[in-house]
């Protein structure tokens, strides 16, 4: 059962979302997890504020959890498989995408320099993980070129960057994972083995959801 906690802002809705949550992990121990999710940035102001509760103090959480939409979907692949892919620190970012775009510099129209403009190379990435989190193709970018009233540098901005977010995801796949595969891939495993059915949940603090968080909660309400 789904339940929306609506009001205007500094009403206590996060208190009230808190203070449901420590009542339902202090009942019974025979029990699925409880979760509470919130934006990466969140996590730990929210659970500093949870065992602040009255009847909170001096506990910990084992079982249940504050935690983001990333950390949930790692704790599911670490208990149901698929954390072993290799990950790519932002530097190996840099140098992968580096050699990309030299080796692409003969198809590319503005980011012709773009190897040896390494003050681009994280902007560009930055665009990659946006990307990544809209669920946003290279084929939508090379759609978005054959407009007609799309002309000049903003054109051929986006052509480049199919082309490079192109070489970018076949070469990541070959060599690792993106969050985005790791996000998938909980998906998948949570949605196979059932790995969130009976748990109560609550999402709180967010302004909006990228298509890859709607899909979890999706699954949420489904289990």
């Amino acid at each position: 059962m789904v339940h929306f906690v609506i009001g205007r802002t500094k009403t206590g809705k996060s208190t009230y979302c808190l203070e449901q949550f420590a009542q339902a992990i202090g009942g019974c121990v025979n029990r699925q997890p409880c979760y509470f999710i919130v934006p990466e940035q969140y996590a730990l102001v929210t659970e500093r504020k949870l065992l602040h509760l009255d009847g909170m103090k001096d506990r910990a959480l084992l079982r249940d959890e504050v935690i983001s939409f990333k950390r949930l979907s790692h704790r599911v692949l670490s208990q149901l498989g698929g954390l072993r892919h290799t990950r790519l620190e932002d530097s190996g970012k840099v140098m992968l995408l580096t050699q990309l775009a030299y080796n692409c510099r003969d198809q590319l129209r503005y980011y012709k320099e773009l190897h040896v403009q390494s003050w681009q190379l994280n902007r560009i990435l930055g665009l990659f993980d946006e990307f990544e989190k809209y669920a946003v193709g290279p084929d939508t970018l090379l759609s978005l070129t054959t407009k007609d009233d799309l002309q000049g540098t903003l054109r051929d901005k986006l052509y480049d960057l199919q082309v490079l977010y192109s070489a970018y995801t076949d070469a990541f796949n070959q060599i690792g994972s993106t969050e985005g595969t790791l996000f998938h891939l909980a998906l998948q495993k949570a949605k196979e083995h059932a790995y969130f059915l009976h748990s109560s949940v609550w999402i709180d603090s967010f302004t909006g959801f990228t298509k890859l968080e709607k899909s979890f909660i999706l699954l949420l309400m489904q289990q």
